[in-house]
C-alpha cells in the first residue's frame, strides 16, 4: 500500500515538472539593428497567428521580450516580426528549442 503511494507520487511529481517545462516562458531577442513593431505567433494547430504580442510597446534593438505560451505544452511553429520600414522577419523554431528565439537579419523574408 504504501509503496502504491509512493509510486503514485513519483508520477505526479515527475508529469507536474513536465508540465512546468512546457509552460516555460521563450525569450526572443531583436539582433537585428532596427527596432520591432509588431511581433506574431503561431502555434502548432492555430489556423492564425496571434495579436501583436507587443500591443502598443516596441521591441528595440538588442532588447528583450518573455512570452509566455498561453496554449499549455502546444508547440510554438512560427514567429514573424516587422520593423518600422516594414521589413518582415519569419522564424520557425526548431523542435529542440532551448527557449530563445533571435531575431536577425538572417530571417528577414
Amino acid at each position: 500500500m504504501i509503496r502504491t503511494l509512493c509510486r503514485m507520487l513519483v508520477l505526479v511529481l515527475l508529469l507536474s515538472g513536465k508540465a512546468a517545462a512546457a509552460d516555460a516562458p521563450i525569450k526572443i531577442t531583436n539582433n537585428t539593428g532596427y527596432q520591432i513593431q509588431f511581433v506574431y505567433v503561431l502555434y502548432r494547430g492555430d489556423s492564425c497567428p496571434s495579436d501583436d504580442i507587443l500591443g502598443n510597446d516596441v521591441l528595440p534593438d538588442g532588447a528583450s521580450i518573455l512570452l509566455q505560451s498561453p496554449t499549455g505544452n502546444r508547440q510554438l511553429e512560427e514567429l514573424t516580426a516587422q520593423d518600422g520600414d516594414g521589413d518582415r522577419y519569419s522564424i520557425r523554431p526548431p523542435m529542440d528549442m532551448d527557449g530563445e528565439i533571435v531575431i536577425t537579419l538572417d530571417n528577414l523574408q
